[in-house]
């Protein structure tokens, strides 16, 4: 009777041990139990005796702690960085440099498919955008509209291989049954690549102004995600002059762009400097003609951003009506007329 009572004991010790060690090594296990408020310890548990079950028990409850704390840190220390600028400032720029570092995870046109619907139907468009961002944020790619807009836009996927799936077809969601095969691999793909990395880099210049950003980032920042924002700026005398050739500078035409870009601008700004200071902290202005000059090798790849291109291409009756109608945004960003 004591043999059997010894050899009993000791494999409950033996299975108890097992258990311990999944418990407290599994990450896996901790992320399925977030939701759960018991153990199974499955169908074919020994019958140990009540000391044991005593402990099973305490084992539950740290569990449900350790749960609870990985809840509140969101599970990753990763970093998100989106940049912003107007059409014109080569906020794409910034991100293609910051995206070809190590150890980042680059996606240009993100928001691409949400963009249109943030700016005509708010109400809707943002909270479908937000839950997005978060599958963005924890490396989550099952939303097709995403993987399409990604897979259709190859620049989107900047310095990354393609599965080759996709490089076999044009369209990937073509075919039914092709498609459904392909976006699975794509979208374990994507999420193989963006936890691989602990910077994830959006742009989301195709936003029309930075006030939805405000709103989609102090939403996000709510839910414990850490953000930062860089806004990419330029001087608007240099937009003008990139924007339209020197035979198709109608004055009526440019004063109707530089009204709307400038009051754009000056409005990006007022809101970006009156954000709260937790926000505050997390945004930084870049001014492209900076980021150019201190890299070489972007200036020499970039010789008609520099600072005084446009003052020898742009007509001085152009440069008159930009700099009257943007003096506002001339003078925030520290340009020198």
């Amino acid at each position: 009777m004591a043999k059997l009572w010894f050899m009993s004991s000791f494999v409950c010790a033996i299975f108890l041990s097992y258990k311990l060690f999944n418990i407290f090594t599994n990450e896996e296990f901790y992320l399925m139990r977030s939701s759960s408020t018991k153990l199974d310890y499955g169908s074919d548990m020994l019958k140990c005796d009540i000391d044991v079950q005593k402990v099973l028990d305490r084992v539950q409850r740290i569990d449900l702690v350790r749960s609870f704390l990985m809840e509140k840190k969101q599970f990753s220390p990763r970093e998100n960085v989106l940049v912003f600028g107007v059409p014109g400032a080569l906020s794409e720029l910034v991100g293609a440099v910051i995206g070809g570092e190590s150890g980042v995870f680059y996606l240009p046109s993100a928001l691409q498919s949400r963009a249109y619907y943030i700016s005509h139907d708010p109400t809707l468009a943002i909270p479908i955008t937000i839950d997005l961002l978060e599958k963005i944020f924890n490396c989550n790619f099952e939303d097709e509209l995403l993987l399409e807009s990604l897979v259709q836009n190859r620049t989107a996927l900047y310095g990354l291989k393609l599965p080759s799936c996709v490089s076999s077809r044009d369209n990937i969601f073509k075919n039914t049954s092709y498609s459904n095969a392909c976006t699975e691999e794509v979208s374990d793909w994507m999420s193989k690549k963006c936890r691989q990395n602990t910077l994830t880099v959006l742009q989301t210049d195709k936003l029309k102004s930075i006030s939805y950003l405000e709103v989609l980032t102090t939403e996000i920042k709510s839910r414990k995600f850490n953000i930062r924002v860089l806004y990419v700026v330029r001087d608007p005398r240099a937009i003008i002059s990139d924007t339209f050739e020197e035979s198709q500078l109608n004055l009526e035409k440019v004063q109707v762009f530089v009204d709307r870009m400038c009051t754009r601008m000056r409005m990006d700004l007022q809101i970006a400097q009156s954000s709260p200071i937790w926000q505050q902290e997390r945004y930084k202005l870049v001014k492209i003609e900076e980021f150019i000059r201190n890299s070489s090798v972007l200036s020499a790849a970039y010789n008609h951003t520099n600072e005084s291109f446009w003052q020898v291409k742009m007509p001085s009756k152009t440069r008159q009506v930009v700099e009257q109608r943007c003096a506002k945004v001339l003078d925030m960003l520290g340009y020198l007329k």
